[in-house]
């Protein structure tokens, strides 16, 4: 934050000095302020502050800090080859409709990593692609969350809007993967201990991947 002065008015004994706080947050995009009036009285020969916390958020009544809200937008969903969704909907409800079948492929949802939370804009709690292709493609699937810089109460509740950031919308992957083949050759595989991989001779591309350690996308979500 930064103080300007801007007038001052005074008798004898107190005077009032007009200031604006500008905030500088990535939530606020351009600098936001709030303006309001310092009293001053004179103790002793010496013009002192009557401070109060409630200085730093002028005319915001029961004003206690500064919060940034962060809204993620709806995670994108991961596709086959022929468009048929392998992962879809919002993380904490995310839906993987062949569980097992290229779960390992497709792979899972964790907690954010300790560097995720600290570089941003994860939260702690927050659920980021852990494994496979959520991982891989996670800032594509995860998109970007829009942020409020708000004033807000002791007990959290934005009081007053300061500024917005806008964020992006996560954009879809389609996958070589074609779910018809991953079956296929999951079934054609059976119990063998170890994996395979199924390529398209004419493209290089992956159609297939199997492996003995499979993993269920819908109860590993949240672990590391």
């Amino acid at each position: 934050t930064r103080s300007d002065v801007e007038r001052v008015a005074s008798n004898n004994r107190s005077a009032w000095v007009g200031y604006e706080l500008t905030y500088t947050s990535h939530a606020a995009g351009p600098s936001v302020g709030l303006g309001g009036e310092l009293r001053l009285s004179l103790q002793h020969g010496r013009w002192r502050v009557a401070w109060t916390k409630g200085l730093m958020w002028p005319g915001v009544q029961g004003a206690a800090g500064l919060d940034v809200l962060l809204r993620w937008p709806r995670r994108a969903p991961i596709l086959d080859r022929r468009g048929r969704p392998l992962a879809h909907g919002h993380a904490a409800s995310r839906r993987y409709p062949y569980g097992t079948l290229g779960g390992t492929v497709v792979g899972h949802l964790g907690m954010a990593s300790k560097d995720q939370v600290a570089e941003g804009p994860y939260e702690r709690g927050d659920l980021a692609g852990a494994s496979g292709l959520e991982g891989a493609y996670e800032a594509r699937l995860a998109g970007t969350p829009s942020a409020r810089l708000v004033v807000a109460s002791r007990r959290g509740e934005p009081l007053e809007v300061l500024g917005r950031e806008a964020g992006a919308r996560a954009r879809p992957v389609r996958s070589t993967i074609d779910i018809e083949v991953q079956r296929a050759v999951a079934q054609a595989y059976g119990s063998t201990v170890g994996g395979v991989v199924v390529l398209d001779p004419r493209s290089g591309h992956t159609l297939a991947a199997v492996s003995s350690s499979g993993l269920d996308p819908r109860s590993a979500r949240g672990a590391s």
